[in-house]
C-alpha cells in the first residue's frame, strides 16, 4: 500500500510498534491511527495513548461470527478499557458457543480429540474479503469525519451477509490532523 500511495505522490511512513500499557502519543506523531491488532489486551489501551482520533477495526474470530466486523472510535463515551465487547469473559464465552455448534457436537460424539476441538473453535477462519472490507471501512472512517459526518462510536457489520451495518453515532467530533473538523465541514 505504501509504494502505491508513494506513486501516487504521497509521502508514506510505516510506524509499528507494540500497543503497550506504557505506550503514548508524542506531539510530533500522527494524531490519526488505524488499529487492527488480535488480542482484547491491546484494545483495552487505546483511549490512553493519546491519539485524537483512533479507528479500531476487529475481525470476527471463530468458525460462527467469521465475516463479522467491529469498529470502535475514539475519543467515545466509553473508554476503551470498558468496552463490554473486550472483557476478557466475553471472549471465553464466544469460543464456548462455537463449540456447542452441531458440527462440534458430532466430533466429540464420534471421538475427536477434545483439544483440537478447542483449538478449531477458538481459531479465526481465513477470509481474505473480510479483511479487505474492513480495511476499506477503517479508512472510510475518518473521510467521513472530515466530510462533516458524525463519527460512529461503534459500527458492527458482517460482510458474509447483505444487511445494513449496525451503527451507534459518537458525540464528539474529533479533530483529525491540525485543522479542527467544524471548519473543514464548512469550507
Amino acid at each position: 500500500i505504501a509504494a502505491a500511495m508513494e506513486r501516487a505522490g504521497f509521502d508514506t511512513r510505516m510506524i509499528e510498534r507494540r500497543l503497550l500499557a506504557e505506550t503514548r502519543r508524542h506531539e510530533t506523531e500522527p494524531s490519526l491511527a488505524l488499529i487492527g491488532v488480535d488480542k482484547v489486551g491491546p484494545r483495552r489501551l487505546i483511549s490512553d495513548v493519546g491519539w485524537t482520533f483512533a479507528v479500531d477495526v476487529g475481525l470476527g474470530a471463530g468458525p460462527v461470527d467469521f465475516t463479522g466486523i467491529s469498529v470502535h472510535t475514539f475519543p467515545a463515551g466509553t473508554p476503551s478499557k470498558d468496552v463490554p465487547a473486550w472483557q476478557e469473559h466475553e471472549s471465553s464465552r464466544r469460543a464456548e458457543r462455537a463449540q456447542e455448534q452441531r458440527a462440534y457436537r458430532d466430533a466429540r460424539a464420534s471421538g475427536a480429540d477434545p483439544c483440537g476441538l478447542v483449538r478449531l473453535a477458538e481459531t479465526a477462519v481465513a477470509a481474505p474479503f473480510v479483511g479487505v472490507v474492513a480495511a476499506c471501512i477503517a479508512v472510510a472512517e475518518p473521510l467521513r469525519v472530515l466530510h462533516g459526518q458524525t463519527v460512529n462510536s461503534h459500527l458492527a457489520f458482517d460482510a458474509g451477509r447483505i444487511s445494513s451495518p449496525k451503527a451507534h453515532g459518537g458525540h464528539k467530533r474529533p479533530r483529525i490532523g491540525f485543522v479542527p473538523v467544524e471548519l473543514i465541514a464548512d469550507l
